[in-house]
């Protein structure tokens, strides 16, 4: 109370004293009754007022909330409201009405509704942000495997805890454009829905052995003819045939004149691995095919 008048007359303050009956810090329905008794014989008797703490409006409250992270489970985060600097007490300043499920990553929202010492309501929001995918299991059912001439795309499987994700929902898959030749193949795993970020996982397809192929001369064995006897070299694997300087290099022994045994070696490049050696041979030729001629010297 700022001061006591009489009709139009102030009356000075050092006349009488002032009493306050009720809460005079929160806002009641009651309101605060105010009584004033004389303290010196200017005046006499008793005079009261009552005067009301209105409710204030809890809009424009600032509303922090801690960060949450897809976890398969319905959150909710820690909430802070301050009004002016102060930060007000849950249950006696304010309630919290959450609008939406809390589970599913995305903008969430809920209301504040002001009790106590505050009234009206306002909306806020808040983000469960999406669980990166590097975070969870990435596994190929193929970890190494064979060059066989197909296609081999592995399946992918997702796990993230006790949870198998679900491709097209909570992820997608981009396989690399060659899942045929031998050489590390890497598959990327994209997250979407309630999952972000990418996890790249590799498998191998490994050459195949040369060995295993068929590989065949077209000269087993031949007579010397004084010229060079270079077979041809023919390498199947199934019902493909391998392709020289492409799947296979050949290399010819250092003499293909001479007679004897001579070695082929073919060595696998690009989709096959190791060396094989073949053998054909070269027979002597028998003089008696040959033309003898003498000559006589009749000196």
């Amino acid at each position: 109370m700022s001061s006591v008048t009489i009709g139009s007359v102030t009356v000075p303050a050092s006349d009488y004293t002032v009493e306050y009956e009720g809460d005079t810090t929160n806002a009641s329905s009651d309101g605060v009754k105010v009584v004033v008794s004389p303290k010196t014989s200017n005046i006499t008797g008793t005079a009261s007022a009552k005067y009301y703490i209105d409710r204030k409006d809890i809009n424009g409250a600032t509303v922090l909330t801690s960060p949450l992270e897809f976890n398969w489970e319905e959150q909710t985060p820690e909430i802070t409201v301050v009004m002016n600097g102060t930060t007000l007490v849950f249950e006696q300043d304010y309630t919290i009405e959450f609008k939406d499920t809390r589970v599913d990553a995305g903008r969430k929202f809920g209301y504040i509704h002001g009790q106590g010492n505050y009234d009206q309501t306002f909306e806020f929001g808040f983000d469960i942000e999406e669980k990166n995918i590097a975070d969870c299991t990435v596994e190929l059912s193929i970890d190494e495997t064979e060059f066989n001439w197909k296609q081999q795309e592995p399946v992918v499987t997702v796990t993230d805890g006790t949870h198998t994700l679900v491709e097209g929902t909570d992820y997608e898959v981009t396989y690399p454009a060659d899942m045929t030749s031998a050489g590390e193949k890497t598959v990327t795993v994209t997250g979407k829905g309630n999952f972000t970020g990418t996890a790249d996982k590799t498998y191998t397809i490994t050459q195949k052995a040369l060995a295993d192929c068929t590989i065949e001369l077209s000269i087993e064995k031949t007579e010397f003819n004084w010229e060079k006897q270079e077979p041809e070299v023919t390498v199947t694997d199934g019902i493909h045939t391998l392709v020289e300087g492409t799947d296979y290099e050949v290399t010819y022994p250092g003499d293909v004149t001479g007679a004897g045994e001579k070695t082929v070696t073919v060595t696998g490049i690009g989709n096959f691995a190791g060396t094989v050696d073949k053998t054909y041979t070269i027979t002597q030729k028998d003089l008696a095919d040959c033309t003898v001629e003498l000559s006589i010297d009749e000196t």
